[in-house]
């Protein structure tokens, strides 16, 4: 952890990439605060104590279920799109009559049977609903958190305002532990984030003295855990969709070549007298003019689970807001709308969260 920076002056904020900015950051490193930590900002200390006991245990919790359910969300997603195009595959071999032997039946039996038990297993397990209704108590954790912060700050030198804050807090993780139900996560899922913007409430005395402190964890904490968990994916996104983009679209125009040639190949050279190789060749072609929009089904499948082009433009647009944000968080602005800026970098990462929600609930994984 890097020293403490001291306080700018006239409200300007140092960058937080000045701070250790090649270094990975340390897992969950936007939720954990450590002694360090508190003791780097210590008008921030009380409040990151009482988000640690509150808030920090229905994370963990909803965290780690949300990378299981997620986990088998993805081996199930694999499998049924995996062993169902080889099993049509083995289907099509076999009609072709190319090869012969039980060998052929054994492993198209196989590959159907695994694809039907990883369908049944995904439908009746609900691994990718568990996976989104974790992920989105997860998130909501962290969003609690944030805008506890900025409330807690905002009430500075207000005490009575500042344990209604908490008892808010209180009522809200308590909300949160027992959120498993589907309609709650739909319902949230369509709320509109940005009109808690008009709900700030009334600043303390004392919050402008605070704020630098607030401003600083704030850079330093949210956007730099934001920025690094954004800028990774769009490269991975964007490299999986560039590669993967054109299959469905070749595979499919490869077999109407292939009906194509097979129609060309008995107009020209398919007669009567036409040895057993041609007749073989012809039924290779018919083979692969059925084949390929099979593979085409398959990887289509593969990238509708997991939507790499969506994901990649979404988190573009992201972080290219965040930086617009960040950028003027790091001027000098009056306290009244700092605080507001804060609310809307929240609203935004809020806007996003329910963007990627509405997205993997569509998303087609079978």
């Amino acid at each position: 952890m890097s020293p403490p920076l001291q306080q700018p002056q006239s409200g300007t904020v140092q960058p937080p990439e000045q701070v250790a900015a090649d270094e990975p950051l340390p897992e969950d490193f936007d939720m954990r605060d450590s002694q360090s930590d508190k003791g780097r900002w210590p008008a921030l200390a009380q409040a990151l104590e009482l988000c640690e006991q509150t808030i920090l245990p229905v994370y963990d919790e909803a965290d780690r279920i949300a990378m299981s359910q997620q986990r088998w969300h993805k081996r199930v997603a694999t499998a049924t799109a995996i062993c169902g195009t080889i099993a049509v595959l083995c289907a099509i071999v076999d009609l072709g009559a190319f090869f012969s032997g039980h060998w052929l039946v054994t492993v198209e039996a196989i590959c159907a049977g695994l694809a039907l038990i990883a369908v049944l297993l995904g439908l009746l397990l609900r691994f990718h609903k568990k996976w989104l209704i974790q992920r989105n108590k997860a998130e909501r954790c962290r969003f609690l958190k944030y805008r506890f912060l900025i409330e807690y700050t905002l009430a500075s030198g207000d005490e009575a305002a500042r344990q209604a804050r908490t008892e808010e807090l209180h009522a809200a993780a308590a909300e949160l532990r027992h959120l498993n139900n589907e309609a709650q996560f739909e319902h949230w899922a369509r709320t509109d984030p940005l009109m808690e913007l008009l709900s700030m409430h009334e600043q303390g005395p004392k919050a402008e003295d605070v704020l630098p402190e607030l401003t600083q964890y704030y850079l330093d904490k949210r956007m730099r855990c934001q920025m690094a968990f954004l800028e990774p994916r769009i490269r991975r996104y964007e490299s999986q969709d560039r590669w993967t983009v054109r299959w469905p679209f070749w595979l499919f125009f490869a077999s109407i070549f292939c009906a194509l040639l097979h129609f060309a190949w008995n107009l020209a050279f398919r007669s009567p007298g036409s040895d057993e190789h041609e007749g073989q060749f012809a039924l290779f072609i018919v083979f692969l003019a059925a084949a390929l929009p099979v593979v085409s089904a398959g990887v289509a499948t593969w990238r509708a689970a997991h939507q790499f082009a969506r994901n990649m433009k979404r988190y573009e647009h992201c972080h290219h807001s965040l930086l617009q944000l960040r950028n003027h968080l790091q001027r000098p602005t009056p306290a009244v709308i700092r605080f507001r800026d804060f609310l809307a970098c929240e609203s935004k990462l809020e806007a996003e969260h329910r963007n990627w929600l509405h997205l993997m609930t569509e998303a087609e994984w079978f």
